[in-house]
């Protein structure tokens, strides 16, 4: 059975790639979180993470354990929100997108004043251009609906080009006023992402409004295809929604390949 200390053991090593790196973030020592991974890898008769020379690689098996765990993790945090909250000391994280000129100038003291009576609440500002502001909109309490500022719609920076305006260049067909928010995309440099999802299996998700959305984050790095790994990110959204997970689906099908290779046992006479 393994407990919370064990589960962030595992999961920071996973994203870090190193125990020493996830010992320093954990401010424990490496032999403590070798010890616990040693331990359940004895436990499983598996081995957890590939010991390469300069880093840990999840097994397959890793990849299935470490997205049970994150899953518990998020479970376990939704718990302690809700206890939070009946406790009247609710605390989380608040992430304020703004105009540059709103956030050096009123923005700062509102915080100030939300930071008093708010002081367990962890709040981050990102400071954009005005056209890259997205409204977002809860419809009927279960949909999230973005649109774009009426003075910026259509149009578009193009850097190295300049401002176009999409609907004149390329028809009204090309442009939404309006669409369901179903998917986040995170673009991060390969050397910014420790532990790459190769399965599939965990679903992570954003809370927007109250709801959660699904969050993916694609390393890139020169001479990748950003447009086409984001619209294969969206199709793999697409086909989750109506109740497909390809990596369950493979996981299905070894589980089941398992089981029938595994031999039977002799009737007792």
């Amino acid at each position: 059975m393994l407990h919370a200390r064990a589960l962030r053991y595992l999961d920071e090593v996973a994203r870090r790639g190193s125990i020493r790196a996830a010992a320093g973030r954990l401010n424990v020592s490496s032999s403590a979180i070798n010890r616990q991974i040693l331990e359940l890898e004895n436990d499983l008769g598996a081995q957890i993470f590939q010991r390469l020379p300069k880093r840990l690689r999840l097994t397959p098996i890793g990849e299935l354990l470490i997205a049970h765990v994150r899953q518990t993790l998020k479970d376990y945090e939704r718990i302690q929100l809700r206890i939070e909250d009946l406790k009247g000391a609710r605390s989380g994280e608040v992430t304020i997108a703004t105009m540059n000129g709103l956030a050096g100038g009123l923005l700062p003291s509102v915080l100030a004043a939300f930071q008093r009576t708010h002081p367990r609440v962890q709040v981050s500002v990102r400071s954009l251009f005005a056209e890259d502001i997205v409204k977002a909109v809860l419809m009927d309490g279960r949909e999230v609906m973005c649109t774009s500022s009426e003075l910026t719609r259509d149009h578009m920076e193009v850097r190295g080009i300049g401002i176009i305006n999409v609907a004149q260049m390329f028809g009204v067909k090309a442009i939404r006023k309006d669409k369901s928010l179903d998917l986040i995309v995170t673009l991060k440099t390969w050397n910014e992402v420790a532990d790459v999802d190769r399965l599939g299996m965990e679903q992570e998700f954003v809370k927007v409004l109250g709801i959660d959305i699904p969050h993916v984050t694609i390393p890139v790095r020169p001479g990748r295809d950003i447009a086409r790994l984001i619209e294969v990110a969206a199709f793999q959204t697409k086909l989750r929604k109506s109740g497909y997970n390809a990596a369950e689906d493979l996981n299905n099908r070894l589980l089941a390949q398992m089981a029938a290779t595994q031999p039977v046992p002799p009737s007792s006479p």
